[in-house]
């Protein structure tokens, strides 16, 4: 993806100069810009194609929103810039779980978790609509979603919730993502209190397994 970033650039630059009012040339660029690992060019690029699209109604709002959203996570902007821009674009596209599962990572960023909860929740439920894209980030990592329920139902002292959660991201989650300590001594503390003596031997092998998950 980034070689094609890389050989995309140049033409989505040259016809930015000759069409700069162009806002969905101006999306892909900072996309581009964001493949390539150039946050702030991207950022700047994405703020102005978001800002055009939504004025004009022409081109991607909601990817607009979507990239820029990831941006605003990758440098750590405050999590009220992150809430404004999902909720500002839900106005329009209201089922649209990408956009649901950032104003979810939001609010949790800014501690809200029970809103943080019902718009994580509402980003799966988006993703049931039979009109949902497959091309929705989402819908290739909902397991991301279920461990973000889970963190945030535990934060919240809702552990039955935690632990079902929790259990349906574990079979999805990649090996190589982030995360395994805390899902792995949490679920593993959840099914010892719930008394899951079917599932605990393969969580319990499955921590002992993993270097970095202190006890």
């Amino acid at each position: 993806a980034r070689q094609k970033a890389a050989r995309s650039l140049p033409l989505i630059e040259a016809t930015l100069k000759e069409e700069p009012d162009n806002h969905q040339q101006r999306f892909y660029l900072g996309r581009e810009y964001l493949l390539l690992g150039r946050t702030e060019a991207a950022e700047a690029a994405l703020r102005l194609a978001y800002a055009g699209i939504k004025k004009t109604g022409h081109g991607p709002l909601a990817d607009a929103a979507d990239h820029l959203i990831r941006v605003l996570f990758a440098t750590d902007a405050p999590p009220t810039q992150i809430i404004e821009i999902a909720q500002d674009t839900l106005r329009l596209h209201p089922n649209h779980p990408d956009i649901w599962y950032n104003l979810g990572k939001g609010l949790a960023k800014a501690k809200a978790n029970q809103q943080a909860i019902q718009a994580v929740t509402k980003a799966l439920q988006c993703l049931a609509i039979p009109s949902a894209s497959d091309q929705v980030w989402l819908r290739h990592r909902v397991w991301e979603a279920h461990e973000l329920l889970g963190a945030l139902y535990w934060e919240s002292g809702q552990y039955r919730a935690a632990y079902d959660a929790y259990l349906k991201a574990f079979p999805d989650k990649p090996d190589e993502t982030t995360g395994w300590p805390i899902l792995l001594n949490n679920v593993c503390a959840l099914a010892i209190e719930f008394k899951d003596h079917e599932r605990l031997p393969l969580l319990l092998d499955k921590l002992f397994k993993t270097e970095d998950a202190p006890l």
